[in-house]
């Protein structure tokens, strides 16, 4: 009877052993390799009222007069001052860590084009690559979540489209999360 027993365990531990190696033959080792130039579309920035910006430098600007006898010479038009740089557009971001001593880190950036907003995990990504079943999902403090996809490697940059009906703003945390398991890996803030 005991020795029925040892074998049993020893099947099940050299399929669980095969399984494993299998996986991570087929999966672990894969590192991701998309650009941020592989997502479609033109990317969006926010617009700037350039029409308000200009009267108000005009307001600011010291008026000067000129009399006649310089009128007639022929000088040049004074240049006008080159314009102000346009500040970046802000553009959400987050900052992966791991959770409960697991080793999950990389940034993400949150991409919004013509095509949709996607979610872009930099080439700085890694995650467990022990987990089989880790996927990117959105989240909020209410406990409001929703799956966007499966990683396509434990590292590197990969970009995922976000539906069109999810409207980002609901949502405050990014998650890398072991469906599988039940378990979550990795989470970090949005930062707007």
């Amino acid at each position: 009877m005991e020795l029925m027993k040892n074998k049993r365990r020893l099947i099940i531990s050299l399929a669980l052993l095969a399984v494993l190696v299998i996986y991570y033959v087929t999966y672990g080792g894969k590192r991701a390799n998309e650009s941020a130039t592989d997502i479609p579309g033109a990317i969006i920035t926010p617009m700037i009222d350039r029409s308000s910006r200009s009267a108000d430098t005009a307001r600011n600007e010291p008026a000067t007069e000129v009399s006649p006898a310089q009128k007639s010479e022929a000088t040049p038009a004074p240049t006008p001052p080159a314009p102000a740089p346009e500040p970046a557009p802000k553009t959400p971001t987050s900052v992966l860590s791991g959770v409960a001593g697991r080793d999950v880190r990389g940034d993400v950036t949150f991409v919004t084009t013509t095509a949709g907003t996607f979610i872009r995990l930099e080439d700085n990504f890694f995650s467990p690559s022990s987990a089989p079943d880790n996927r990117v999902y959105l989240g909020d403090a209410n406990g409001r979540q929703i799956e966007i996809s499966k990683l396509k490697a434990p590292t590197g940059g990969q970009n995922f489209a976000i539906p069109a009906d999810v409207n980002l703003a609901n949502y405050s945390h990014i998650w890398i999360h072991c469906k599988a398991f039940n378990t979550t890996y990795g989470v970090g803030q949005i930062l707007r």
